[in-house]
């Protein structure tokens, strides 16, 4: 999704990976539920099948299975994430982390591999696997960064985190991306003489509200929603000199942005 310019599925999708794995107590699985969840056992049913192929079986058997490439799905994962220009928190640092020792003790040991075999054997692309995931725990030991993403606001709903670091992290975009009520998507959006993005505005409503600091969000929605044209449309960007409205207009998503925020401010 990166890789298409698909931002906030991105964020989503990484936050569900971490989120769920570290629910489950540091302990990866080969897949789980959509909600998170182990999923259910396997079930035999008495019935031929498509073409008699059967007998009906429900569930998956590679579950609870020792795959060692998936160390090299989730650290390929997050790197790309990080070289994307997103930033980790040091919760996060610390789970890779204990996935990363995962990698250096289990690559030794017989895995049932990416076909999900039921014989456990020595698979060369398995050990393999975890070299990768391990040159990519190094990669991401290395680089720091001081950019922000205005994206990081969508995570106060997730569930991720709504606490002090998050309400820490919000005052550290208006600080660095603001102008007025309006912020850019990222550091360098205002050099690269972009408009501020008008849907990062209603992020921060929605975050405040999540974080506690709900008084502080009405202004802002106040502020915001008076910036609407004569017919109470939004444009994709607004140029904070002058106000002026910048890319499509209307856009979409800086009206369902400014919809979600009254439903959490109204919640």
């Amino acid at each position: 999704m990166r890789r298409f310019a698909i931002r906030e599925e991105t964020h989503s999708a990484v936050s569900w990976l971490l989120r769920t794995a570290r629910a489950h107590g540091h302990a990866m699985r080969v897949f789980y539920r959509l909600d998170g969840s182990q999923p259910d056992p396997v079930e035999t049913y008495e019935t031929p099948g498509w073409r008699g192929i059967g007998p009906v079986v429900t569930g998956n058997r590679s579950d609870g299975q020792l795959q060692l490439n998936i160390f090299a799905d989730l650290f390929d994962t997050v790197r790309l994430y990080v070289d994307g220009g997103h930033v980790l928190d040091t919760e996060t640092g610390y789970l890779l982390t204990t996935f990363a020792d995962q990698a250096c003790d289990a690559w030794r040991l017989r895995d049932a591999g990416m076909w999900e075999l039921e014989r456990l054997e020595h698979y060369t692309s398995s050990k393999i696997g975890c070299w990768q995931a391990l040159r990519c725990a190094v990669h991401l030991a290395e680089p720091g960064s001081d950019q922000l993403d205005a994206s990081l606001l969508l995570h106060a709903g997730s569930g991720f985190d709504q606490g002090p670091r998050m309400s820490s992290a919000i005052d550290a975009l208006f600080e660095k991306l603001s102008s007025g009520p309006l912020l850019y998507r990222f550091s360098g959006a205002r050099e690269q003489e972009e408009g501020a993005f008008v849907a990062c505005g209603f992020w921060a409503v929605s975050a405040l509200h999540h974080v506690g600091r709900t008084d502080e969000a009405r202004t802002l929605m106040d502020r915001l929603v008076a910036m609407t044209n004569d017919v109470g449309m939004l444009a994709e960007m607004i140029d904070p000199r002058d106000n002026a409205f910048l890319g499509n207009l209307p856009q979409g998503l800086s009206h369902l942005t400014l919809i979600g925020a009254a439903l959490d401010l109204a919640s």
